[in-house]
């Protein structure tokens, strides 16, 4: 699960890679849980830990994670630390041509109504006058035709 942050010279980046660190670190976060390596329901790493695996500072993970929890790969709960989600059964939406699609985030009511975990957005789907809002971890769109 270690990606290179630092070059061989120790505290230095590798400055012909302008990949922030924060990515790296998620970049290999998310290998992990992507290969199986961190399973669901499994917890991550500390901040400790993944500030000394990966010799960056704790503002570097904590970008880290959350970019991580944006994506909806991990779930943070408090005093507790973070944990690979589970992931729910898609169900496929179909959708027409003209239909326009947006994400964002939810509201803290929509993510009550939704029973979504923080960081994973709502798909926005207008269509024939009516809009439509739908947890993107929940579902597949599909343009109909």
């Amino acid at each position: 699960m270690e990606v290179a942050v630092r070059s061989d010279d120790v505290g230095t980046l590798d400055v012909a890679d302008y990949t922030p660190a924060y990515a790296k670190v998620a970049a290999a976060i998310r290998e992990a849980i992507l290969f199986g390596e961190l399973a669901p329901g499994q917890a991550i790493p500390s901040e400790a830990q993944l500030v000394q695996q990966y010799g960056v500072a704790r503002e570097t993970v904590r970008r880290a994670v959350a970019m991580l929890r944006g994506e909806g790969l991990i779930v943070t709960e408090h005093a507790r630390g973070s944990y690979v989600r589970e992931v729910p059964e898609r169900r496929e939406v179909i959708i027409r041509p003209a239909a326009v699609v947006t994400s964002r985030m939810p509201t803290a009511d929509e993510r009550d109504r939704l029973d979504l975990p923080e960081g994973v957005p709502v798909l926005v789907v207008e269509q024939s006058g009516q809009t439509e809002m739908y947890p993107a971890d929940r579902v597949q769109l599909r343009v109909q035709g």
